[in-house]
């Protein structure tokens, strides 16, 4: 396997032609690429992951401006000016295949540079995107200071999966792991709300209000119910009591709800 770049002509829509090509002849998989005015970062894997920094001033004529090695992988890459922050795996926590956000400073492509790393969630977990979804899922908040990671994965000390939002603040020089919110259901993305602080996450059975003031403490304000895996249900006069939650996250419970509107978004009860 190698990356290979492709540079198009496509003046015309109906006649796009290839105008250069640039191979990274290295026996890897590409786990990411994006295209950042007159660069291209492309991250290749194996068992260590290089970072390629390819010069496009020239669209005849691209070139390797420069490279770094470091430990694990990126999946996804999100320019800001002369730095990067990605989003990656890696083993350095002690986990297999444990989440993690790097800052890298591409000033001088020659020699990039990985300004910090910060891992976090249990020794196995993913993003629930796909390599398309995930600019959308792996939230920076310019004005905020704020990465958002909604993640799952699965703890093997406590043999339980586990899921919600990691925060981390970030400046130009410097990356902090914040706090953690945990969400029920399978959490999806995590976005910001007006005003500044509060935050919101949902998943496929819960949307769920955030305060963020603080970063490095931040505390579930609200939940309202989208959807509840309902196992079995028992009538009791006019409350229906129903065994809910998903058995694979440990997040079982008792939800009380009027019996006459069992898919009430919010229960009278629960435990």
């Amino acid at each position: 396997e190698q990356a290979t770049l492709f540079v198009l002509d496509w003046a015309e829509p109906g006649a796009a032609s290839p105008r250069s090509d640039l191979a990274i002849d290295v026996p890897e998989a590409v786990t990411a690429a994006r295209f950042d005015g007159r660069r291209v970062y492309v991250v290749t894997a194996l068992a260590v992951d290089p970072l390629w920094v390819i010069d496009v001033s020239d669209p005849a004529a691209p070139f390797l401006a420069g490279h770094l090695e470091m430990e694990g992988q990126l999946d996804y890459v999100e320019p800001r000016g002369d730095r990067l922050l990605a989003l990656g795996h890696t083993p350095e926590g002690g986990g297999v295949f444990q989440l993690q956000v790097s800052l890298l400073d591409v000033s001088d492509p020659a020699r990039p540079l990985l300004l910090a790393r910060r891992w976090f969630g249990p020794d196995w977990g993913f993003v629930p995107a796909g390599p398309d979804d995930l600019r959308k899922a792996f939230q920076v908040l310019d004005g905020r200071g704020l990465v958002l990671v909604p993640f799952q994965g699965f703890d093997r000390g406590t043999w339980a999966w586990t899921g919600g939002t990691q925060l981390l603040t970030f400046s130009p020089d410097g990356l902090d792991l914040g706090g953690f919110v945990p969400h029920a259901g399978a959490v999806k993305r995590a976005f910001a709300l007006d005003p500044p602080g509060l935050l919101a996450a949902w998943s496929d059975e819960r949307l769920q209000t955030i305060d963020a003031t603080d970063p490095s403490s931040p505390v579930e304000l609200a939940a309202i119910d989208l959807a509840r895996p309902v196992w079995d249900i028992a009538v009791v006069g006019a409350a229906a009591a129903e065994l809910s939650g998903d058995p694979w996250r440990g997040a079982s419970e008792l939800v009380v709800v009027p019996a006459a509107d069992p898919d009430a978004a919010v229960p009278t009860a629960r435990v």
